[in-house]
């Protein structure tokens, strides 16, 4: 069956290449809130049982509650490829709720991503929170909340603020 494998039993992966720099999508996406929308934790810690890997600025791997799961990011002709990979799911439905989930993920970094760059394309490190999740495991989420624009000149590190 597509998606169930002998070792690491189901699976589900997803990516999508963004107008980003590598080190703009690591940073962006290993910062709160970012980091705990893919991973469940506060910070990436190597001393965290939870961190399996962590090879900056490319690979973070982390134990969630129910799953193994990687954030890849790697570079692209136009950007930045941004990945996300779990395994070790329980059945199929699951593995199609978190399908759904990593979808919804990169839908929103994608959003928040054009969303910046419209808005403030001079601006050097992209931040922006992502919108929160009402359930972190299916991954419901609401729509981008109004956030105003933070910075005096174009050279001025920008942000959004909730």
């Amino acid at each position: 069956m597509t998606g169930q494998t002998q070792a690491a039993g189901w699976q589900v992966g997803a990516r999508r290449t963004l107008p980003l720099e590598l080190a703009e999508a690591w940073e962006l996406l290993t910062s709160p809130p970012w980091l705990d929308r893919w991973s469940g934790l506060p910070a990436l810690d190597r001393d965290d049982p939870a961190v399996r890997a962590l090879t900056a600025p490319r690979v973070a791997r982390v134990r969630t509650r129910d799953s193994l799961v990687q954030m890849r990011v790697q570079g692209a002709v136009s950007g930045t490829t941004v990945a996300f990979h779990e395994e070790h799911l329980p059945d199929e439905q699951t593995r199609n709720l978190r399908k759904a989930h990593w979808a919804q993920v990169l839908d929103d970094l994608e959003a928040t991503v054009s969303a910046l760059s419209r808005h403030h394309p001079s601006c050097g490190m992209l931040r922006a929170d992502p919108p929160q999740a009402t359930s972190h495991y299916i991954g419901v989420v609401p729509p981008l909340h109004p956030r105003a624009w933070v910075g005096t000149d174009a050279v001025s590190a920008c942000r959004l603020v909730p």
